[in-house]
């Protein structure tokens, strides 16, 4: 005997059964997907994915500040629409596809972010094949380390030697000027038959140049002192 015609409810339509097996496998996909978006919002770095065509796969909150939108704004969207990185953007997107074709992963060590606040970024990027579990279409994924610091405290720290060279070279100029002039006028005082008019005279002019050196003191000084701070001014 039949016990699905004795029960009725016993029968499974395979349709529904399908329907019902869909739905579960698109719930287990935005469960991974809402997961894999935890973790890649507490990193750091910049991390974005994007497929052949330079539509964002994936997009976490760093990456897409950024870029002055959200990660829901993002994905889906062409990279090549969007107003950052004009200079470089379809160099990346010729990177992207080397990686993809290749399948094999590739090191940027250093390049220039320009965002769309027109804030400057150096990064150090790494691209690997990535394949998405939704469609399982080939795209890649990158992840940028935002190494803008260190590129500063290098640039400053030359900056900061080259013009202490200037300085150096300044001193026996600018700075030997008054020094000279100095020692004329003491060489003037030493005369015994010198009036008392044109001792005063002497006097004031010595009192101009020392306060000429003590100015161009303060000015070396105070170069020194900018230039060292602006390095102090970033940590490790």
């Amino acid at each position: 005997m039949d016990t699905t015609l004795a029960n009725p409810s016993a029968y499974v339509n395979p349709e529904n059964a399908a329907a019902d097996n869909m739905q579960e496998i698109k719930r287990e996909l935005l469960d991974s997907k809402a997961q894999l978006r935890q973790v890649i919002d507490l990193i750091p770095e910049f991390i974005y994915a994007r497929d052949y065509d330079g539509r964002f796969l994936l997009v976490n909150d760093m990456a897409a500040k950024y870029m002055d939108s959200t990660p829901e704004g993002l994905e889906g969207t062409r990279y090549g629409g969007l107003e950052v990185n004009n200079t470089v953007k379809y160099h990346h997107l010729e990177e992207d596809r080397m990686v993809i074709d290749s399948n094999a992963p590739l090191e940027i060590p250093l390049e220039k972010f320009t965002f769309s606040n027109n804030d400057v970024k150096y990064v150090r990027t790494m691209k690997v094949p990535f394949v998405t579990n939704s469609t399982h279409s080939k795209g890649v994924l990158c992840v940028s380390y935002d190494i803008t610091r260190f590129i500063t405290i290098g640039h400053l720290k030359d900056e900061y030697i080259n013009q202490l060279e200037e300085l150096a070279f300044a001193t026996s100029h600018i700075v030997r000027q008054p020094l000279t002039s100095i020692l004329g006028i003491l060489q003037l005082m030493e005369y015994d038959a010198i009036s008392p008019t044109d001792l005063k005279e002497v006097l004031s002019a010595l009192k101009q140049q020392i306060g000429n050196f003590d100015t161009r003191t303060r000015e070396l000084n105070s170069t020194i002192n900018f230039f060292r701070s602006k390095i102090n001014s970033f940590p490790g």
